[in-house]
């Protein structure tokens, strides 16, 4: 039987993220295992999560869909603007590469080419 993703887009829990409690943050990732979801997709619009995302759904065996945090517009094409790119890109993955949850990186979300 194949198995197959169960999951929701994760926006930031809040607009402001430091007022986001530990409590608060743990009960919405258990309700996402508790709902029987296996995958949140972290939205490519938002940002970089804490390490206390990470470490919660590592805790609740939930996968994590890591977009690249670049959405819904037209990005320059000099080499500068990839040169910060690249250095983003290696950095986030560096720092989140050990997590059990990480499913896989997307590139990026509602571009236009």
């Amino acid at each position: 039987m194949p198995i197959f993703a169960k999951g929701a887009k994760w926006i930031p829990a809040d607009s402001f993220p430091t007022r986001i409690s530990d409590a608060h943050l743990e009960h919405l990732i258990r309700s996402a295992a508790s709902a029987h979801m296996n995958m949140l997709r972290v939205w490519g619009g938002g940002f970089y999560e804490e390490e206390r995302f990470y470490d919660l759904c590592d805790r609740y065996g939930l996968l994590v869909w890591q977009d690249f945090v670049f959405s819904c517009s037209i990005y320059p094409d000099d080499e500068a603007f990839f040169e910060h790119v690249r250095v983003e890109a290696v950095e986030n993955v560096r720092r989140l590469r050990h997590r059990a949850s990480l499913a896989l990186w997307c590139g990026n979300n509602e571009m236009e080419f």
